[in-house]
């Protein structure tokens, strides 16, 4: 009876084996899904409470982020006399009658007519428009030419620290590094008393500092860039050199085209922190001139409206100094993300 047992054991290994060997692909294939199936099993359930997770926290950092935007907003459509009733209806939800009432604090910000009949009577005629639409243009005056200049430059001096050799090159470097340790503000007071000196304070002279010496670039975009352009292939300068092109045509044929991610973000960058300068502007230009940026546009518009308790006027106003710099994100987010993402990696 053993021996009968052995040797029915002995053909189903030899049906089994002849199966394999037959069609080997199929008998391991079902091993594979069946393993797979397990990790699957197994993976489902802890990936579905690690994404369930991951919505809820980015939800809640949604919401936490663009809840104080909302207020502004809605704040901003709301009219004083809503804002001082102290019911949290007439703060949430804004009780006008006509679409023009939704309007007039941005009526006031721009025009300086308060009202839908002063505003429709008097346009044109004797409404004096208010100094925020002079404030955009005049900060664009000031912000722009830094900032495209100071790019230029920026990129340059990051074109031959990463693709030049010679002598100096990696102390002049790190020299360059290190005035990234000194804080701006411990500049800017021997910065104001030279430049008093040699302007004349009280004119519009005094506008100078504050976009003449970005135009000689600045080396936190000059070390962004110089990582970003170790990233591109010396072969191409070298076949540059063969082809006959110089320095300068190597950087504008070459180097600009293929970090134009890269520019653009810096660029971003100091457009946005010229736009957002307070302390500069307040320094040279208050009390010396009537030209103002918008932030010292927003703060007379604060001090005044204190003083009236008109808040939805101020919001309205911050929500109008936002727009330029939300327009641009928006136009050119996807090249931030990706000059900042691949700075110091190979193109």
């Amino acid at each position: 009876m053993i021996k009968e047992e052995k040797m029915e054991e002995l053909n189903n290994e030899t049906v089994v084996s002849s199966e394999n060997v037959e069609n080997p692909t199929g008998y391991r294939k079902k091993i594979e899904l069946t393993d797979e199936q397990k990790k699957k099993e197994g993976v489902s359930v802890s990936s579905i409470v690690g994404k369930v997770l991951m919505y809820v926290f980015l939800f809640i950092f949604v919401v936490w982020t663009l809840f104080p935007l909302f207020v502004g907003v809605i704040a901003s459509l709301i009219s004083k006399r809503d804002f001082l009733s102290g019911e949290v209806g007439a703060k949430l939800f804004p009780m006008r009658r006509t679409k023009y009432d939704l309007i007039d604090n941005y009526r006031e910000i721009f025009f300086g007519a308060s009202s839908k009949t002063a505003f429709l009577t008097e346009f044109g005629n004797k409404t004096e428009f208010s100094n925020v639409p002079f404030s955009f243009v005049f900060t664009c005056i000031l912000v722009l030419p830094p900032t495209l200049l100071g790019l230029l430059t920026s990129a340059m001096s990051a074109f031959a620290f990463s693709k030049l050799q010679f002598k100096g090159k990696n102390w002049m470097f790190g020299l360059l590094l290190s005035t990234m340790m000194l804080p701006g503000a411990l500049s800017l007071a021997p910065s104001f008393s030279i430049f008093r000196q040699i302007l004349k304070f009280g004119t519009l002279w005094m506008a100078f500092p504050l976009f003449v010496p970005g135009m000689f670039g600045a080396a936190t975009c000059v070390f962004f860039l110089r990582q970003y352009f170790t990233g591109i292939p010396t072969d191409l300068i070298e076949a540059g050199k063969l082809d006959g092109m110089g320095y300068y045509k190597m950087f504008f044929k070459i180097v600009v085209p293929l970090s134009s991610a890269a520019l653009i973000a810096q660029g971003i960058l100091g457009f946005v922190g010229g736009y957002n300068d307070y302390f500069g502007p307040r320094l040279y230009l208050e009390g010396s001139c009537n030209f103002k940026t918008v932030q010292l546009i927003l703060v007379t518009i604060r001090t005044k409206s204190d003083s009236d308790q008109n808040v939805p006027k101020v919001f309205a106003a911050c929500m109008v100094a936002l727009i330029p710099t939300l327009l641009l994100y928006f136009y050119a987010q996807r090249f931030f993300v990706e000059g900042i993402a691949t700075s110091g990696m190979k193109i």
